[in-house]
């Protein structure tokens, strides 16, 4: 586990975290994830649930989805 450090803020103390980059998509990966949440809701769960979603949608271009 990495080292997190805790910073006062008032009473409380926050962890101090970093979100992870959002990834790069585009209006054809966001329509394969619908795609596949709707009509592919095993391959896409398979995805989601191993972290592999991002990465599949970031790979998917306009190009692939016409010659598939």
């Amino acid at each position: 586990m990495e080292n997190i450090s805790f910073p006062p803020s008032g009473d409380f103390f926050i962890p101090d975290l970093i979100a992870p980059e959002s990834p790069e998509i585009g209006i054809w990966g966001y329509r394969r994830r619908e795609y596949l949440r709707k009509y592919k809701n095993p391959i896409y769960t398979g995805l989601f649930l191993t972290g592999k979603l991002n990465a599949h949608l970031e790979e998917v271009i306009f190009s692939e989805l016409i010659y598939a």
